[in-house]
């Protein structure tokens, strides 16, 4: 079964490769990311213990899902290059609005020197990184030092900053339109956050999100090979030394990182299997529901969310994975599309991913947009962490979402006079008349 996931797993990722023309494009990146994580867990290492079949089918309907979605973008994407110019001539032009940008980035410093001062005092005086993450994160419930506010405001607030001005920093810095003032509070924001919690994601999500929008500006970028190179070994490098401070080895780290997704799935859904639980489509939308549900409990109301034990359940309860360490979180984006609607649902929301990520990546490359760019590096991150979760489960991530939709203004007026240019009688697109 192993076999036969990973060779379709390929094969879906070579012919999008094909057919994009770049290796960065969602559906590659995704199908490799599950094609790597089976054949890990098929070797089964260190004493990895054995896990049910059903994990292997559940990822095989997911990347076929997921390569058909894709491929429908990319067919959609062959139209005449007459078409997509005179939808650019008639677009409305966005662009970033960095006094926004400059308020959102101010506000994580703020919230985060509030909520990290006790933290940086006990990282001072010996105390380890993964307890602050533990918590950070929701796995331990407290740390004597910090309360509850403090991580629903990690969560709630700097969480979604951090994800939607990481891309934005990426977008300015390689096109060679850097603000200033915004860089420098989100390089803050961001070693602030890296000194106090250790979490080393927000750079794999950063480097991967740079090689993205290589792969979707091209030649517009403004970066010589040689600085961009010597930016992502930095990056690496960055993760590895945060990895050694934790305590952790390296390559143990990476193949159980890789490995154990499978594992967890099989775990998983073969509890949710034998308890009967469906969560009927409410997974799928569990991060928007939580805070529509937030939102109500703020105002006084008592609401709740009934799926809430299946889809927190892979979070906060630990499995023995390996002789000596359990693990969790990590059951792979079909584990909430299996919990939804079974097989049916890997089928539905894996085909809904591959397509939606795959136009994102198909409109930003033809079209330049730069709201459609911003998004789709956001999309990254959801790719990126497809192998460990679904990213709709995440508040944090739909804020972001959100807050790079208010970020990414129209000029109605350029926009309001390239249209009526275009309607006047005898007047070409490029707004001049006709000879």
């Amino acid at each position: 079964m192993p076999e036969t996931v990973v060779m379709v797993a390929c094969l879906g990722a070579a012919v999008s490769w094909l057919f994009s023309r770049s290796f960065f494009n969602p559906v590659t990146l995704t199908l490799t990311l599950f094609a790597v994580s089976s054949y890990l867990a098929s070797l089964r290492l260190f004493g990895l213990f054995d896990f049910p079949d059903i994990a292997y089918t559940i990822v095989l309907v997911g990347c076929i899902a997921v390569f058909c979605g894709g491929m429908l973008a990319n067919l959609g994407d062959l139209e005449p290059s007459r078409n997509v110019q005179l939808r650019r001539e008639i677009a409305p032009e966005r662009y970033i609005s960095y006094r926004a940008a400059n308020g959102l980035a101010l506000v994580a410093i703020v919230v985060l020197f509030l909520t990290r001062v006790a933290i940086l005092g006990v990282l001072l005086s010996g105390g380890g990184f993964d307890a602050v993450r533990a918590y950070f994160l929701g796995y331990s419930g407290n740390l004597g030092f910090v309360g509850t506010t403090d991580a629903l405001l990690n969560r709630l607030v700097v969480s979604p900053i951090m994800f939607a001005g990481v891309p934005v920093l990426i977008y300015g810095l390689l096109r060679g339109e850097p603000n200033r003032l915004f860089t420098r509070l989100m390089v803050v924001a961001i070693v602030l956050n890296l000194a106090t919690s250790g979490g080393r994601i927000i750079f794999a999500y950063a480097a991967l999100q740079i090689l993205v929008l290589m792969a979707v500006t091209g030649a517009r970028l403004r970066i010589r090979r040689r600085r961009f190179l010597g930016v992502v070994a930095l990056l690496g490098l960055v993760i590895g030394a945060v990895t050694v401070m934790r305590g952790n080895e390296l390559v143990y780290e990476i193949y159980t990182y890789l490995a154990i997704p499978l594992p967890l799935l099989g775990h998983w859904a073969s509890q949710m299997d034998a308890a009967g639980v469906s969560t009927n489509g409410l997974s799928f939308v569990y991060g928007i529901v939580t805070l529509i549900v937030n939102a109500l409990n703020a105002f006084g109301a008592s609401a709740s969310l009934s799926v809430s034990e299946a889809v927190n359940a892979p979070q906060d309860t630990w499995v023995l994975l390996l002789p000596d360490r359990p693990f969790n979180a990590f059951v792979t984006m079909f584990y909430y599309f299996y919990v939804d609607f079974g097989i049916f649902g890997v089928a539905l929301f894996g085909f809904i991913f591959g397509l939606v990520s795959q136009f994102l990546f198909c409109r930003a490359r033809r079209t330049g947009d730069v709201r459609t760019v911003l998004i789709l590096l956001l999309v990254v991150q959801a790719v990126a962490s497809s192998f460990v979760r679904w990213a709709g489960t995440d508040g944090a991530f739909v804020i972001a979402l959100i807050l790079l939709l208010a970020l990414t203004p129209r000029r109605k007026r350029d926009w309001l006079i390239r249209r009526d240019n275009l309607r006047a009688p005898g007047v070409s697109a490029s707004g001049s008349p006709h000879g």
